[in-house]
């Protein structure tokens, strides 16, 4: 059960069931494909397998967790990958990395949490490592930087705020997350560095002060899904994701302060079928990833209050928090690879 552990309950009738499951192949070999429209995408994943859960770029260069097959830099190339240039720059187990900066923040499960600067080679230099959360809580699943002095760390049990100033790691506070998938906090504070939001799916959407680590505000009527999330649009101004639509929304603006007016998003796909995902924006475009569905949308958003479809893709894995490189769309795309739109935008 959901934050309350396992139980096993007496059943005296209880009897274990029989069946015929045949039997099990001999020496199979078998992969499913994870096929990419060339004519949208570029994709790269290195030989030795994984699958690609996280990207951050800095510079010229893509930094993409593959979980069990570490973490690699690849330079990006006009619209692709320049696969001679690849390097595993963090052995064993990274399931996260996100990027503020120049510096590399990630989740490498049983080692905890690191902080890396870019070597010049396309490798990493460790600076600074967080093993472990509390005594009892060690295992490091996502890393969310929102300065050089905040960074929020999950377990996969809510996030962590930790004060990271003068050199240490200082626990702040604990906020309850969404059971089994922490990526519901905004990319980065606005209000002048001093807000984030964060979807909590299915319940509320509240805002967390980074000053003290407090809650400040929380809606009552507003929810949004665990399909959904949020992003920094602008420093005054948070996109809130929605089935089909989204709230643009102020720093630490209250429910009902201003007409909480669900916009909607104009459909990008073919059958003209809502978009809905996870948001991330370079400050004009916006791209929706939905992991659930496997689609990717991504909007103009110069007029926030009427954005422009670009296009939306069906993919063949399952897509995860986008990044974005001189208007091309980055997408880590789990057995897929790690994605890139061949397009950039604006065109």
């Amino acid at each position: 059960a959901n934050g309350v552990g396992f139980f096993a309950v007496p059943s005296p009738r209880a009897v274990p069931t029989v069946r015929d499951i045949g039997a099990l192949p001999k020496n199979a070999d078998f992969r499913e494909e994870y096929p990419t429209d060339a004519s949208a995408w570029s994709a790269w994943r290195p030989s030795g397998g994984g699958q690609c859960r996280s990207a951050a770029v800095v510079g010229d260069r893509a930094y993409a967790a593959f979980g069990a097959g570490g973490l690699w830099s690849v330079r990006i190339a006009g619209d692709g990958f320049a696969a001679a240039s690849a390097v595993r720059a963090v052995d064993g187990e990274v399931l996260d990395v996100r990027a503020f900066g120049g510096r590399l923040y990630t989740a490498e499960g049983p080692r905890g949490f690191g902080i890396y600067v870019p070597d010049g080679q396309g490798g990493l230099r460790e600076v600074r490592r967080l093993k472990r959360i509390s005594a009892v809580r060690h295992y490091a699943w996502w890393v969310h930087p929102f300065s050089e002095e905040r960074v929020a760390f999950s377990d996969r049990h809510g996030y962590d705020l930790f004060d990271i100033s003068g050199g240490k790691f200082r626990q702040m506070t604990w906020v309850g997350g969404c059971p089994g998938w922490d990526r519901y906090l905004s990319d980065a504070a606005v209000g002048g560095g001093r807000y984030v939001g964060f979807n909590v799916a299915g319940h509320w959407f509240q805002w967390i002060d980074l000053t003290d680590g407090k809650v400040s505000n929380r809606t009552k009527q507003t929810k949004s899904s665990l399909k959904c999330g949020t992003c920094r649009l602008s420093d005054d101004s948070v996109i809130l994701s929605a089935n089909g639509g989204y709230w643009l929304l102020r720093p630490n603006e209250t429910e009902g302060e201003t007409a909480w007016k669900k916009r909607p998003l104009p459909s990008p796909f073919a059958d003209r079928h809502p978009a809905c995902g996870i948001p991330r924006s370079d400050g004009r475009l916006v791209a929706f990833t939905g992991r659930i569905e496997r689609e990717v949308a991504l909007y103009d958003f110069a007029d926030a209050e009427h954005p422009r479809a670009l296009g939306g893709w069906k993919v063949s894995g399952n897509p995860d928090l986008a990044a974005f490189h001189r208007g091309r769309l980055i997408v880590p795309c789990g057995y897929q690879g790690l994605l890139m739109s061949k397009t950039a935008h604006p065109e």
